[in-house]
């Protein structure tokens, strides 16, 4: 399993990241991110991303509290904020807040109860459409609808957001990431 493990998450790079918010149903918060993780429709939106477990087979927080209450928001995780990013996914006890371990800020959301960061430039309020364990080592793969949008000011101009103020942060292999920074236009040859 290490090694399929290994190649895969040295293969598919970069991988955008999800750093999800969640308020347990006893109302403590949690923040971690996941890199298997990616929008699969734009209408409705729908967003995927994959769970697994902690090392002692028990549920990881964050998938605890989104089958307890069917909701989270996705934060993308911005350049400045990739070591905070790292920090919030060490494995804790359930009761530690990681929005106060790392120091973000948690500010409130519209149409869910989960908090989103009040640093991150995009943040998507999402709620739970279904989940499916997969794999022998099971993962949970989890579909949830984007509902809300939250977008800084200045990023999007009504068509894109700007990816070279935002800064979104992708994941590689090993404990490498990557900046969006490099990037060009192509179109189709026209023939």
């Amino acid at each position: 399993m290490t090694e399929r493990y290994l190649l895969t998450i040295s293969t598919v790079v970069p991988r955008p990241i999800a750093w999800i918010s969640t308020r347990g149903s006893d109302g403590v918060l949690n923040l971690a991110p996941f890199s298997f993780f990616s929008a699969i429709s734009a209408s409705p939106p729908l967003m995927m991303v994959s769970i697994g477990k902690k090392p002692d087979g028990s549920l990881k927080d964050t998938l605890k509290n989104i089958l307890d209450t069917g909701e989270y928001c996705i934060n993308i995780v911005s350049a400045p904020l990739a070591q905070k990013m790292v920090d919030s996914s060490a494995i804790l006890p359930y009761e530690v807040d990681e929005f106060q371990r790392v120091g973000v800020t948690p500010a409130p959301c519209e149409a869910i109860s989960a908090p989103r960061v009040a640093e991150c430039g995009v943040s998507l309020e999402c709620i739970l459409i279904e989940s499916k364990e997969y794999g022998e080592i099971p993962n949970t793969v989890l579909i949830g609808e984007a509902v809300l949008f939250h977008v800084e000011d200045g990023l999007y101009d009504g068509r894109h957001i700007d990816v070279e103020k935002l800064k979104p942060v992708g994941r590689l292999g090993k404990r490498d990431y990557s900046n969006v920074v490099d990037h060009y236009a192509l179109s189709p040859r026209e023939d």
